[in-house]
């Protein structure tokens, strides 16, 4: 067994033999983000190594070792030589504080580049060996978890990279390891541009960890949290994208708490949201997956698949804190034209959709002459929403519930049947549908005349 030791982390290693010398071997992600790596022994040796080398696709890295006590056999041909259910052990520096300890388990599946077993290893064993018991070969490398939507506050990860419960049970979290039989080709690039793609794989990572949790927060939470409760001071000194970063939620922080009404609040919400969203896209402009050496590319494809998602949710999260995207109402053409007009808008129906900010909300038809006219029998008003489950629309006429609606991602148009004052909110169900517990408030507004021309009254 091998302790991993970086300037930014720990983990573990251990020792083998491959293709005819012997080296440590380790998780890419275990030195990711680290200037400087050494590598002990059980007996607090440091060993002597050679420029580290990195796997095509698979997340791990080796050293030759030139002098080195026994090394580990690995065993070949996997899928052939193991069965499900055989007893493993997974022996590493558990939550990287030094001490090795053995995790016993089973194999519970078998995949042409990976094992997965259910013996608990936690942050600090991603490199560990996973090792057959009955005869102390190795069948795969601890690499990461794969936690449920249940357990999603937990995070999802390699095995190094987030505090994760106890458990063993398949149906909660499951845990898998790298196998090195099948490993083929190994990169030898320069041990500088290691360090280099390293440290900018670290900061994309920690970046896309801290504009989701702070995007979250702006409805858990908002305005509570500065800079330095989502990552180091030195982190954000070191990278002008971190930095960046910082500044864009400290500046809400202090926009939140300084603002006298609930429109100045979501104002600073949606400057927050564009610049997260500006952020999402920032540090990782100009690179592509082949720029990175061996996995790390797969690592990078990674997250920018997470910085696309991130879109998305962002959208949810800005509907849950009563944000909209407006889409604009055709202009009226002026009774005068000037001696070059503007085209005039089709013929059609246009509807003012509620937005950020104050807006009128109105029914208008253009006709054929590109002339607009304001329609008073508005029979219906539109919004924009994006789905989230166990959520719904509900409006009501006079305090009184009239209708609800699915929360479904696009345009709901609510019909207004009659005159009255109608109030729309979000709320949540129960599980068994019958209980609803109101979330946010929409838009309030009454409806008047011939009988239902809309006037706003308030927005919330």
């Amino acid at each position: 067994m091998v302790i991993v030791e970086g300037d930014a982390g720990r983990g573990s290693g251990f020792i083998t033999k491959m293709d005819g010398k012997t080296y440590v071997v380790t998780n890419a992600h275990v030195v990711r983000g680290n200037t400087k790596v050494t590598f002990k022994t059980m007996s607090n040796q440091p060993l002597t190594t050679g420029p580290l080398e990195i796997a095509e696709s698979a997340d791990l890295v080796r050293a030759d070792v030139s002098e080195a006590p026994d090394a580990l056999d690995i065993l070949k041909n996997i899928e052939d030589a193991t069965k499900i259910g055989e007893a493993v052990v997974v022996m590493g520096n558990s939550e990287g504080e030094g001490v090795v300890r053995e995790l016993e388990g089973r194999v519970v599946g078998i995949g042409p580049d990976r094992v997965e077993v259910d013996a608990p290893f936690v942050p600090g064993n991603s490199g560990s060996p996973i090792l057959l018991k009955a005869s102390g070969e190795v069948i795969g490398v601890a690499t990461y978890l794969l936690i449920p939507r249940a357990l999603q506050e937990q995070g999802k990860g390699d095995a190094g990279a987030a505090k994760a419960p106890l458990v063993t049970s398949l149906n909660e979290v499951r845990r898998f390891g790298f196998r090195l039989d099948v490993v083929d080709k190994w990169l030898a690039p320069e041990p500088d541009r290691l360090v280099r793609e390293g440290l900018k794989l670290a900061d994309i990572e920690l970046a896309t960890e801290v504009i989701m949790a702070a995007a979250q927060d702006v409805v858990l939470n908002p305005g509570a949290r500065t800079s330095e409760s989502y990552m180091p001071r030195a982190r954000m000194q070191a990278s002008p994208a971190l930095s960046s970063l910082g500044v864009a939620i400290n500046d809400f922080s202090s926009s939140y708490k300084n603002s006298a009404t609930r429109l100045e609040k979501i104002a600073a919400a949606n400057v927050l949201f564009q610049k997260l969203r500006d952020a999402a896209a920032a540090d990782v402009k100009g690179f592509k997956p082949e720029h990175f050496s061996g996995c790390n590319g797969g690592f990078f494809r990674k997250n920018l698949d997470k910085r696309k998602r991130i879109y998305q949710q962002m959208e949810e999260i800005k509907a849950e804190f009563n944000l909209f995207v407006s889409r604009p109402v055709a202009a009226p053409v002026p009774a005068a034209a000037p001696a070059m007009p503007a085209p005039a808008p089709a013929a059609g129906d246009y509807t003012i959709i509620p937005g950020q900010g104050p807006f009128m909300l109105r029914s208008s038809k253009v006709n054929s002459g590109g002339n607009e006219a304001v329609v008073s029998e508005v029979v219906r008003f539109e919004i924009f929403a994006t789905g989230r489950e166990n959520y719904c629309w509900v409006v009501q006429l006079d305090g009184k519930v009239i209708n609800r609606y699915k929360l479904t991602s696009g345009r709901l148009a609510v019909p207004t049947p009659r005159a009255g004052d109608y109030k729309v909110f979000v709320a949540k169900k129960s599980a068994d549908g019958r209980t609803l517990t109101i979330s946010s408030t929409v838009v309030t507004f009454t409806a008047t005349g011939n009988p239902n021309s809309i006037n706003i009254r308030s927005l919330y």
